[in-house]
């Protein structure tokens, strides 16, 4: 019981901590600042994947990873660099380095693979999160509380599945990949993400109707719960407990991406169809 405690304090210890972070940068930092601290994440992160791709026999094109951020990041800003053009550049620049010596055969396709894997998955996330922020380039306000938002959803669910999963989870749903996981917490984790949605909703997003409230919990619910499967699923691939040791208590930048993979990229096209 007292080592339970002692891992559930140290965990609100690291949340707490990186919250006051996180809305500090969100609402103080200038928009190049943001931008440059989800750049960070995104080598961080890729570093880290690397980890898991050693730790499976195998390795990843970082150059290609941390391109495919900060390029998909910029064009955001700059109307020259289109978007679109990623889904050939990224491919383009992995079969490229992917012929560089040593090379593998015997790899060389998993690796290539696990390289375009870790651009998607850290592009997708990023960009994600980089695109909230601009969604409103004209009210900077409103993009620094969409950013805000997508976080507060993510860490209520999270939150709110850690303790009811430690305290009372008995009905494990995916045992051999995430043996902590359990239908109770899963539950909770919904709970969460409704308390996050109606808070949002009476305060900073009036125009949000309950309807909307309601698919924001099912794509947060849903989504953050297969993208921490996934992740899980590649942890316990590569026999490791957490993809990095950054936020104590947390593990490292993919362990808090997990939930943010899909619902990220999600939130800011719901939030630009509603917002107009």
């Amino acid at each position: 019981m007292a080592g339970k405690l002692q891992k559930f304090l140290k965990r609100a210890q690291t949340t707490l901590i990186g919250a006051l972070v996180l809305i500090a940068l969100a609402w103080y930092v200038p928009k190049p600042g943001l931008h440059l601290a989800l750049l960070i994440c995104g080598v961080i992160g890729t570093l880290e994947f690397e980890h898991l791709a050693k730790a499976m026999g195998h390795h990843i094109q970082k150059i290609t990873v941390i391109f495919t951020v900060a390029y998909g990041i910029a064009g955001l800003y700059w109307p020259a660099l289109k978007l679109e053009w990623l889904i050939y550049f990224t491919p383009t620049l992995a079969f490229l380095l992917s012929l560089k010596p040593p090379f593998l055969p015997q790899k060389s396709m998993i690796n290539l693979a696990l390289t375009l894997i870790a651009s998607i998955y850290l592009g997708f996330s990023l960009i994600g999160l980089s695109a909230l922020f601009a969604l409103h380039p004209t009210d900077p306000e409103k993009g620094r509380m969409l950013l805000l938002f997508c976080f507060a959803l993510v860490w209520a669910g999270d939150s709110a599945a850690y303790i009811a999963g430690s305290s009372f989870g008995k009905h494990k749903i995916a045992p051999v990949v995430s043996p902590k996981k359990s239908v109770e917490g899963t539950l909770a984790n919904f709970v969460g993400n409704f308390i996050a949605a109606a808070a949002g909703k009476y305060t900073v997003f009036p125009e949000l109707t309950w309807l909307d409230v309601g698919l924001l919990v099912l794509i947060f619910g849903l989504l953050g719960f297969w993208g921490d499967l996934v992740e899980s699923t590649w942890k316990r691939t590569a026999q490791i407990k957490d993809s990095g040791t950054i936020f104590p208590g947390h593990g490292g930048v993919l362990d808090r991406v997990d939930s943010i993979f899909l619902t990220a990229p999600l939130l800011y096209v719901f939030m630009a169809w509603k917002l107009g």
